[in-house]
């Protein structure tokens, strides 16, 4: 689906197009830059994993070595009777070939390497937590500006509706005035109610038109294409329980398993400090082939095994200070704990407070439209009949604007609040 929207808004980008809430979600995720660079630290603790596996394995290297001679390696030999020569005696040639095989591998480091594997494991599940957290937040931002769209057109609309009613009733004003029937106060006064709506028509329009441009920026919009978010606010009323979302968000909100990860990682740094001073044990092969062999020109292999043991001394204070370092560290990691569980529960608090509330607002909101939209009914009936006034008239219309208005409101943060809710505790996922 997402393909063909792509390819459908680079064929034809002059129209405007209806995306729906799910589309609006997976067209982000596509062309987001923030998620794509959140998806390479994936990569890159990846390819972190793979080079902590390759401590295991023996490391192999080759060499090979050519070296040509001014002249060869000779040694003179005294004469041994008075009047003889001196014996020169060549030890080599000029060309000299050398090629060697090592292999190396420790073989016991008190668990560095395996606490170092553990640890580039770790910060691989990390960064795959922060991958799906960052596409569920701006799974959050797309819900929260998408119904925000559709709430900043119904509000547009709503207002072009009120002026369009407004002006017919001060059409009405102006013939019952221009036939006796009304006083000139009525007139302006139903004039100056028209003219006071303009400016909040206005800055209703612009607000629509700026929550558009947010939404296609979000989404990473092909050149400013009109992406527009069809359908109207809706959402399903579902009851929730506080210490339910509570215990949810402790055990599995995004910030919750990052946290409790980089403590994974900084108690097994502790035992990697901790080991520095202990000897370590090396392993170490060595094939050597060569030509010439000494006197001989002929090839010949060799090949050598060591035990190598190293065991630092003193370093200057160095290893007790970095095991206290890594303490400090974890002592740290324990603090933020404690603040993050504060402020998940202040936060869940919150929301759910929050949510309820626009629960109980949508509600009375729906009850008071009723209620106005009845009013105002009985107001263009009597206002006919000459029984109140056309300020009694105006405040009806205008009271139907304000009750709608505010059941728009009272949904839009009933839906925002759900999905923060559903962010908390790691389950917005299920919810799209």
């Amino acid at each position: 689906m997402i393909k063909k929207l792509f390819i459908l808004l680079t064929i034809l980008p002059v129209f405007t197009y209806g995306i729906t809430l799910e589309d609006a979600i997976e067209y982000a995720k596509h062309h987001n830059l923030s998620i794509k660079s959140t998806y390479e630290e994936v990569n890159q603790a990846k390819a972190g994993k793979l080079s902590s596996i390759s401590n295991f394995i023996p490391d192999i290297s080759l060499n090979g070595s050519y070296t040509r001679l001014n002249e060869a390696p000779s040694i003179e030999i005294p004469a041994m009777i008075p009047g003889q020569s001196p014996m020169t005696i060549t030890m080599g040639n000029i060309n000299n070939w050398d090629g060697k095989l090592q292999v190396q591998q420790p073989l016991f480091t008190w668990g560095k390497m395996f606490q170092g594997y553990k640890i580039a494991e770790d910060n691989l599940k990390s960064s795959q937590i922060k991958y799906s957290a960052k596409k569920d937040s701006l799974t959050i931002q797309v819900i929260s500006i998408y119904y925000g769209a559709i709430m900043a057109r119904e509000f547009s609309a709503l207002m072009n509706n009120t002026i369009k009613d407004v002006s017919g009733h001060v059409e009405i004003v102006r013939k019952r005035y221009n036939e006796g029937q009304a006083s000139k106060f009525d007139l302006l006064s139903a004039e100056t109610q028209l003219a006071n709506l303009i400016p909040q028509k206005n800055r209703a329009n612009n607000s629509y038109s700026l929550a558009l441009k947010g939404f296609r920026m979000l989404l990473g919009d092909i050149d400013d294409t009109a992406l527009t978010p069809e359908g109207e606010i809706l959402f399903k009323e579902e009851i929730l329980n506080e210490d339910s979302i509570k215990h949810i968000a402790l055990t599995n909100n995004y910030s919750v398993k990052i946290l409790r990860l980089t403590k994974n990682i900084v108690k097994r740094s502790v035992k990697i400090a901790k080991t520095a001073n202990l000897p370590t044990f090396l392993g170490l092969f060595v094939y050597d082939y060569k030509w010439p062999d000494g006197m001989n020109e002929r090839w010949k292999g060799s090949w050598a095994a060591n035990l190598v043991v190293s065991c630092p001394l003193f370093n200057g204070g160095k290893t007790l200070s970095d095991i206290r370092k890594a303490n400090s560290n974890l002592r740290i990691i324990e603090f933020a704990e404690k603040q993050l569980n504060e402020g998940i529960t202040m936060a869940v608090h919150s929301l759910y407070s929050n949510y309820n509330l626009a629960l109980e607002n949508c509600k009375a909101q729906k009850v008071n439209v009723m209620k106005a939209r009845e009013a105002l009914d009985i107001a263009k009936i009597q206002y006919d009949e000459g029984l109140i006034t056309n300020t009694n008239y105006m405040d009806a219309e205008v009271g139907l604007m304000k009750a709608n208005v505010y059941l728009l409101q009272s949904k839009y943060d009933a839906i925002v609040n759900y999905y923060q809710i559903k962010y908390i505790t790691g389950n917005i996922s299920e919810e799209k």
